[in-house]
C-alpha cells in the first residue's frame, strides 16, 4: 500500500518483472536483473554502465545487453572483442561493449579511443595511443601522415621524422619522399624540419605537405613528434574541430591548431618558439581545483565567456569577469570564436588584440577610468556611462566589489550579498529539493501541503528526452486525479511534478535538454557514460545517496545546472533559460525587457511588502496604495475638512470679535481658549483638505509608486505638524477650560468676578503662551535630529543602490549588519547615527555619498498622523 504521503510501507515489489525495487524504510535491494538464474547488476566499468553478470555454474562474469537478452563476452587481450557479431544488435556503435573509450574496425573493436561514428572508421581523441599514432591517422574525414609498407607485406605509418629526410621508407612508391622539394614553395608553406634525428638536421626545410596540418602530436617518443620544429604545421587546419584560434603568424593572419594553444610544456626548452606573432597561444590561466591534484590551465579568451571549463567554475568567477562590455562592446575573440560575446573592460586598450577585428584596441573607443579611493575596486566604463560607486565585499571574498546590476540576483557574488537581500527584502523561504529518503525515492509529498485526503503513489520517472541506461528514478507523488498548484513549487518540486502532467496551468521546462556524452563542458568531470534511447551516447553522475542520475539541465549557453536549481527564482544559467519555461514566477516591471530580470513568487504579490525595486509588486491595479483607499474615505475627508474650516473659521472669527467685550477676568480666558479650540479644529480642517489635495489631484494614483518620496519628504512632516497641533491645541484648551470651571466652582462662594484689567489680560496670554507652546513642542520635538534615536521610523535608500527595498527599520538594519559585519556587536540601542556609518562603510563613497533618507515620525503611514514612540 503506497497510499499514504506521509509514510512508506514496509513492501518490496518487482517492476516489469526483472526490476526489483524497495520501497521500504528497512533497507532496499540494488536494482538487478535476472537471465536465466545469473543474476546481473548495472555497474559502472571503466567510465560506462553495463549489465555486469554472474554465471553460478560456471563462476564467472558476463555482460548483458542493455533491454535485450543478448550476452556478451570481453576478451582479456586489449579488452579485443571475439568478433563484431558479438556486440548488442540494439547498440550499432559498440558502446555498451566498449563504452565510452571505443575504436572498431571491420575486423576487431578495441576498447580505447573516443566514441565513434561510423563503425568502420578509426576513432580520434586527439591522443597518440600508438608508438607512430596510428590511432590518429583517419579523423573527421581528413587523413592525416602516410600509411605505406615497409618492407615485404608489413604496413604501417611512418613517423614524421623520416617523412621528407632524404631516405624512402615506403618501398613500392616511396610516398614519404615525394613532394619534398623547397624550390616552388613560399616562405609561408615550409618550415624547419625535425629530421631523423632532429638535434643536428633542424635547418633543413621541408615544405608543409597537407596531411601534416594539425596532425596530433607527443613529444615523449620520436614517433610522435610533430612534423615541423617551429609548429608550422599546425596553423591553417582543414578540419574545423581542430582548431584552436586565430593570430598573426608571421605577419599573416592564420589558424592556429588546438594542440598548440597553451601548450608551453610541448616546446622545446632549449629553443623555444611561439607560433602567434605576439604569443597569443600561450595567454594562459592556471587556476587550483580544489581537492584535484592538477590545476585547470585556461586560455585567456575562455575566460568569463558564460562557459565553464573548470569544474569548479572559476574561470568565470574571476574578479575581471565582474564588468565587461556587455551592451557596449561585441566581437568573436581570437581563441574562441563561437560567437560574438562580451570582453572584460581590462582588455580595452592593453596592447593586446584580443578581438580579430581589433575592436579592442581602437583608439577612438570612449573609455573613463574611475578612480578608486578604496583600494581593490578600480575599474573602467565605457561609452557615455559614467562611474558609480560599488557594493565593497568582506575581506574574506574572493573578489573586491560587487557592481549595483548584480546585487540581488540570487547569486552570490561574494558571499553575503545575497544573504542581505534576504533579510531585507524578506523573501519567502523555498524548498527547491527533494527530499530523498532511505530507498532513494524522491518523496514529493512529504514537504508538500497536501490535504488529509490526497494520496500518494511511487512511480518512475520518464525524462521528455527518453530513458537512459542504469537511471531509474523513483518519485513519490500525489495520484493523477490530484492536480497540485505548481505555482507555489519550485526546483525539483516543479520540474518532476509538471514534466509528470500533475500540475494545473503548468508546462515540462524539459524540453529540448538531451545530454549528448559531452555536453555540460568543464562540469561534471566524474561523470559516467551510458545509452540513451539504445541509441545515443550521454552520461550520468552518481549522487550523493550512491545512485545514478542525470537530473541535468542544459541551459542555452551549454552550461548545466540540477533540476533542483530550474524553476527556482534564481537566474543560474546566466541566461534566464532555466526560468524562461516556467511558471511560477512574476518579474518585476522594470526588469521585463531587459537580459537581467528580477523573479519573484506568485505568494510575493500584494503581500504588504516590497520586493521589486520598482515597487510594481505591491504598486500595480490589483493592490495599488492610495493615501486614502477607498471614495467614502476620500468623500469623508473633503466634506469634513471643508465644513471644518468654513465653520471654525466663522466661529474663531466671531468669538474673537468678542474677546474684548469680555466683562470678566474669568469670561475673557474663557473666550480666549475658545478661540484656541476653534483655532485647532480649523487646522485639522486645513489638514483633511491638503491631504485631500494630494491624494486627488497631486499624486493621486502614483502615490505608491511615490510613497518613499512621501513618508520621508517635508509635506508629510508639515502636515503631521499641523494635524498634531490642531489636535494638542484642542486638547490643551479644553483641558485648561475645563480647570478655570472647576476653580471657578470651588470658589465661586468667596468673592465676585473680577473685572477685567491688566492682571487678567497677562493671565489670559500666559494660558495663550502656554497652550500654544506646548502643542508646538508635541509637534515639532519628534522632528529634532539629535532625537531621531526616539522618533525615527527606519530608512529609505535610493532603489539603485538595490541592497536595500521599501524602509527598513531599526531592527532590519541590525540583521543586515550583523550578516555583512559578522564580528560586530549590534543591537536596539545601537544609535541611527552608527547604522548610517555602518551602512556608508559597505558602499564605496567616491561619487557622492549613499543617497539615504530617514523616514521621519510621521511617516508611519500615507496619512501623516501622529504616532506613539517607537522605541
Amino acid at each position: 500500500d503506497h497510499s499514504s504521503p506521509r509514510i512508506m510501507t514496509h513492501t518490496c515489489e518487482y517492476r516489469d518483472s526483472i526490476w526489483l525495487r524497495c520501497f521500504s524504510n528497512t533497507g532496499c535491494a540494488k536494482e538487478n536483473q535476472v537471465v536465466s538464474n545469473k543474476s546481473c547488476t548495472v555497474t559502472n566499468i571503466g567510465g560506462f554502465l553495463k549489465n555486469l553478470c554472474f554465471d553460478e555454474s560456471i563462476k564467472d562474469y558476463f555482460h548483458l545487453c542493455a533491454n535485450s537478452n543478448v550476452t556478451y563476452v570481453m576478451g582479456t587481450e586489449n579488452h579485443t572483442l571475439s568478433s563484431v557479431s558479438s556486440v548488442c544488435d540494439n547498440d550499432p556503435y559498440v558502446y555498451q561493449a566498449c563504452g565510452f573509450d571505443t575504436k572498431t574496425t571491420k575486423q576487431s573493436g578495441l576498447c580505447s579511443g573516443g566514441p565513434t561514428d561510423n563503425t568502420t572508421d578509426i576513432t580520434c581523441d586527439d591522443k597518440c595511443d600508438w608508438w607512430d599514432c596510428r590511432d590518429e591517422q583517419h579523423c573527421g574525414g581528413y587523413t592525416y601522415r602516410i600509411y605505406c609498407n615497409f618492407y615485404g607485406d608489413v604496413y604501417g605509418v611512418v613517423p614524421w621524422y623520416q617523412v621528407c629526410d632524404g631516405i624512402e621508407q615506403c618501398r613500392t612508391h616511396g610516398e614519404d619522399e615525394r613532394g619534398c622539394d623547397v624550390k616552388s614553395t613560399t616562405l609561408h608553406s615550409t618550415c624547419l624540419h625535425y629530421g631523423k634525428k632532429y638535434w643536428d638536421k633542424i635547418n633543413k626545410k621541408v615544405p608543409i605537405l597537407k596531411n601534416t596540418r594539425c596532425s596530433v602530436f607527443d613529444l615523449d617518443w620520436p614517433g610522435k613528434f610533430p612534423y615541423c620544429y617551429d609548429y608550422l604545421d599546425q596553423t591553417n587546419c582543414s578540419d574545423v574541430n581542430k582548431v584552436g584560434g586565430n593570430c598573426l603568424v608571421n605577419d599573416y593572419m592564420s589558424v592556429v591548431s588546438k594542440y598548440v594553444v597553451c601548450g608551453s610544456e610541448f616546446k622545446r626548452t632549449n629553443k623555444p618558439v611561439n607560433l602567434c606573432d605576439d604569443n597569443l597561444e600561450d595567454k594562459c590561466t592556471s587556476l587550483p581545483q580544489p581537492g584535484l591534484a592538477e590545476d585547470c590551465v585556461v586560455h585567456k579568451h575562455r575566460l568569463c565567456d558564460g562557459v565553464s571549463d573548470c569544474v569548479d567554475g572559476s574561470d568565470e568567477t574571476l574578479d575581471i569577469c565582474q564588468y565587461t562590455t556587455l551592451g557596449y562592446l561585441k566581437c568573436r575573440r581570437g581563441f574562441n570564436t563561437d560567437k560574438n560575446m562580451p570582453i572584460p573592460v581590462k582588455w580595452l586598450l592593453d596592447d593586446q588584440t584580443d578581438c580579430l577585428d581589433g575592436e579592442d584596441e581602437k583608439r577612438n573607443l570612449k573609455v573613463t577610468y574611475c578612480e578608486e579611493i578604496n583600494e581593490g575596486t578600480e575599474r573602467i566604463n565605457l561609452g557615455n556611462k559614467t562611474c558609480q560607486d560599488v557594493f565593497l565585499c568582506p575581506g574574506d571574498s574572493k573578489i573586491s566589489y560587487v557592481e549595483f546590476d548584480a546585487l540581488c540576483d540570487g547569486i552570490n557574488s561574494c558571499e553575503v550579498e545575497n544573504d542581505i537581500c534576504t533579510i531585507s527584502r524578506d523573501f519567502p523561504s523555498i524548498n527547491s529539493s527533494a527530499v530523498i529518503n532511505s530507498c532513494n525515492v524522491r518523496d514529493l509529498c512529504e514537504s508538500m501541503e497536501q490535504s488529509e485526503n490526497v494520496t500518494c503513489h511511487v512511480q518512475e520517472f520518464q525524462s521528455p528526452a527518453g530513458n537512459t541506461f542504469g537511471v531509474k528514478m523513483m518519485i513519490n507523488v500525489p495520484t493523477s486525479k490530484t492536480k497540485v498548484d505548481c505555482s507555489i513549487q519550485y526546483g525539483e518540486y516543479y520540474v518532476f511534478l509538471s514534466c509528470m502532467g500533475l500540475c494545473l496551468n503548468s508546462t515540462c521546462p524539459l524540453q529540448n535538454t538531451s545530454l549528448d556524452y559531452d555536453s555540460c563542458p568543464g562540469q561534471y568531470p566524474d561523470r559516467i557514460h551510458t545509452l540513451a534511447n539504445n541509441s545515443a551516447l550521454t552520461f550520468v553522475t552518481m549522487s550523493d545517496e550512491g545512485e545514478y542520475e542525470n537530473a541535468h539541465f542544459q541551459c542555452d549557453n551549454k552550461k548545466c545546472v540540477h533540476y533542483s536549481q530550474v524553476c527556482n527564482l534564481v537566474d543560474d544559467c546566466g541566461d534566464l533559460s532555466d526560468e524562461r519555461l516556467c511558471t511560477n514566477h512574476l518579474v518585476c516591471e522594470d526588469t521585463k525587457n531587459r537580459t537581467k530580470q528580477d523573479l519573484i513568487s506568485y505568494s510575493q504579490r500584494c503581500d504588504g511588502k516590497f520586493d521589486c525595486f520598482d515597487l510594481s509588486d505591491e504598486c500595480n491595479q490589483s493592490c495599488g496604495k492610495k493615501i486614502l483607499a477607498n471614495w467614502v474615505l476620500k468623500l469623508s475627508c473633503w466634506l469634513l475638512g471643508l465644513l471644518a474650516s468654513i465653520f471654525n473659521v466663522v466661529m474663531v472669527a466671531k468669538v474673537g470679535s468678542s474677546i474684548r467685550e469680555s466683562e470678566s477676568g474669568s469670561m475673557l480666558c474663557t473666550r480666549v481658549l475658545i478661540c484656541l479650540i476653534g483655532l485647532g479644529d480649523l487646522l485639522i480642517g486645513v489638514y483633511l483638505i491638503v491631504l485631500s489635495v494630494f491624494d486627488s489631484i497631486i499624486l493621486g494614483e502614483d502615490y505608491c509608486a511615490k510613497q518613499a518620496e512621501w513618508l520621508s519628504g517635508t509635506a508629510c512632516s508639515v502636515l503631521g505638524v499641523i494635524s498634531t497641533t490642531g489636535s494638542q491645541l484642542s486638547l490643551f484648551s479644553m483641558t485648561a477650560l475645563s480647570l478655570m470651571r472647576m476653580w471657578g466652582i470651588m470658589n465661586s462662594s468667596l468673592r465676585a468676578p473680577t473685572r477685567v484689567n491688566k492682571r487678567a489680560v497677562t493671565k489670559a496670554a500666559v494660558i495663550v503662551i502656554g497652550v500654544v507652546t506646548a502643542s508646538l513642542s508635541v509637534a515639532i520635538v519628534p522632528l529634532i535630529p539629535a532625537l531621531e534615536d526616539y522618533f525615527v521610523q527606519g530608512m529609505f535608500y535610493d532603489p539603485d543602490y538595490k541592497l536595500f527595498i521599501g524602509f527598513p527599520n531599526k531592527i532590519k538594519h541590525i540583521k543586515i549588519l550583523d550578516a555583512y559585519y559578522k564580528n560586530e556587536n549590534f543591537s536596539a540601542d545601537t544609535s541611527w547615527a552608527e547604522i548610517g556609518e555602518k551602512v556608508d562603510g559597505m558602499f564605496t563613497q567616491s561619487y557622492g555619498s549613499l543617497n539615504k533618507g530617514p523616514v521621519h515620525f510621521y511617516g508611519n503611514d500615507g496619512v501623516c498622523l501622529f504616532k506613539y514612540f517607537v522605541r
